[in-house]
């Protein structure tokens, strides 16, 4: 099992040698460390429904799933797993939250570089 202070300490030794390497400031590197994180998007835009149950598969799959089969099968490491995939996925709920206020029809484009979405309206003119 992965230690996550080690994990934290790794990642801060990273921004340092960034730092080091470049010779930017120290803000400068943390922000960059920042932009690098990988987030999963689409680049083309996608109906309001669609975009709505991708958001909401990796909760489903990796933290509700495994959550109902540990209750019935009693396995406590299971629904660990469960509830801290379930939230992990908070924002991916929170964004379907707020798309069910969109109307159906329109798009969304996810946001190229942050957590976020654009609503494309569909004018019928």
């Amino acid at each position: 099992m992965k230690n996550p202070q080690i994990s934290l300490k790794l990642s801060i030794f990273a921004t340092l040698i960034k730092y080091i390497e470049t010779e930017m400031t120290i803000q400068e590197a943390v922000e960059a460390r920042h932009r690098e994180r990988k987030y999963c998007h689409c680049d083309e835009p996608m109906h309001i429904p669609g975009y709505m149950m991708g958001a909401m598969m990796p909760c489903i799959v990796l933290g509700v799933i495994p959550a109902i089969v540990a209750l019935f099968i009693g396995s406590l490491p299971l629904l660990a797993w469960g509830i801290f995939f379930i939230a992990a996925a908070a924002g991916d709920v929170w964004m379907t939250w707020l798309l069910t206020k969109e109307n159906p029809k329109s798009m969304v484009l996810d946001h190229p570089s942050e957590a976020g979405f654009y609503i494309i309206e569909e004018n019928n003119a």
